[in-house]
């Protein structure tokens, strides 16, 4: 059985170490997602006038927690070649 939602998943019940074998797509997925949601949140959404304007903030502010996921995964992943 492999856990779903964490890069190069974990095998459950093996006894083995765990370990992330994360690649750069684990990185570019939720990277690009971000820049979607901050550059461009009206295609994530049909709301018009007052609400898409809370909408697009709330959007925004995910796209920058995406981001910041992506950096995160990034540095993991370069430093933890060492």
């Amino acid at each position: 059985m492999v856990a779903i939602g964490v890069p190069g998943g974990i095998i459950a019940g093996s006894g083995h170490q765990p370990s992330l074998n994360m690649s750069y797509i684990d990185v570019l997925i939720p990277g690009m997602i971000g820049l979607l949601l901050v550059t461009s949140p009206r295609i994530f959404t049909k709301a018009e006038g007052e609400m898409f304007e809370q909408t697009k903030a709330k959007l925004r502010m995910i796209g920058f927690g995406l981001i910041g996921v992506a950096v995160l995964y990034l540095l993991v992943k370069v430093l933890g070649k060492r």
